[in-house]
């Protein structure tokens, strides 16, 4: 009644009841048939139960058959797919496509873009920052400067045309090849500055013992479009300033008072004496003239006073009662 399959399961069942063999049961003919029925029936339900569900398991052809199955049914189910979106679906199904939106190229190993979007730095698989692809570097390995897509140099952020050329410099270079601490200060120039760190020598002062920049040095006349040296007062002679004469304010001429002193005068001759001094306030000088001395006679005679026309005394002449 059963195989040696199922014979070897039954076994299972009688040691589950503790019976050794099937042979140890001392039962007649048709007893054994009967038992052997019933446990026909246990051993069906028993293999029933013990079965293990069935799963289909799909290989690697049956999934992509699986794959291009579901998109045939979406297709047609409604959703509008062109025929390029289609191919693509299909194509993503059987090799790795490229991430970047509307390209179908195959990618390259270890990045998720192909060829022509992958940066080309070695060991780098980064999305290349141009998009016209003139430039082939991602955003990691492109200079920094605005609109330049060249490949930085190791040390610097920016490419070779746009780091210093000062070998101990990454700083970014504006014009020409040196940056704005090793470039020349003055205007237009693209030179090194090898004196004092400001000027070279093309625009170096040409005063002996200065290493400024001429054109802000304090040697170069102050007029600002010219280049000639200074004198001591900051100007070329070209363009020094013309002296500017004070005009000296005169005052009016005062003429001194002349206050005479009293003159001795005898009562009895009425005649003035001779030893009479300069009426002149201040003055011993004897009279010369007009009760003047010889000095303030002349004086007096240069502003138009003579003898004709005597100076009037400031005070009367007092006479001896």
């Amino acid at each position: 009644m059963f195989n040696s399959n199922e014979r070897n399961s039954l076994y299972e069942v009688f040691d589950a009841y503790s019976l050794k063999d099937f042979n140890e049961f001392d039962f007649n003919k048709a007893e054994k048939l009967e038992f052997s029925e019933k446990f026909e029936q246990k051993m069906q339900k028993l293999i029933k139960r013990r079965r293990k569900p069935t799963y289909y398991l799909f290989n690697t052809t049956l999934k992509k058959v699986a794959c291009i199955a579901v998109s045939i049914i979406i297709a047609f189910s409604g959703v509008l797919l062109s025929v390029d979106a289609l191919r693509q679906s299909v194509k993503k199904i059987f090799i790795d496509v490229c991430a970047v939106n509307g390209c179908n190229s195959e990618t390259v190993a270890f990045s998720k873009y192909c060829e022509k979007h992958t940066c080309y730095e070695d060991d780098c698989y980064n999305l290349r920052l141009d998009s016209d692809f003139e430039y082939g570097y991602c955003e990691e390995h492109t200079c920094k400067k605005e609109n330049c897509f060249n490949k930085k140099t190791d040390e610097s952020d920016f490419c070779v045309e746009h780091t210093c050329a000062n070998p101990d410099c990454y700083a970014e270079v504006e014009k020409g090849i040196w940056c704005n601490i090793h470039a020349c200060k003055h205007p237009d120039c693209l030179n090194e500055a090898i004196f004092n760190g400001e000027t070279c020598s093309e625009h170096i002062c040409p005063m002996a013992n200065c290493n400024n920049l001429f054109i802000t040095c304090s040697h170069k006349c102050k007029k600002s479009d010219c280049l000639m040296l200074a004198t001591s007062d900051g100007y070329c002679s070209a363009h020094k300033p013309p002296i500017k004469i004070k005009p000296i304010e005169i005052g009016p001429i005062i003429r001194e008072p002349v206050n005479y002193n009293p003159i001795t005068v005898n009562p009895n001759t009425n005649i003035v004496s001779s030893k009479r001094r300069c009426s002149v306030n201040g003055c011993a000088g004897e009279a010369y003239k007009d009760g003047l001395c010889y000095n303030h006679y002349n004086r007096n005679s240069s502003f138009g006073h003579s003898s004709q026309n005597p100076i009037t005394p400031s005070k009367p002449i007092k006479i001896w009662p």
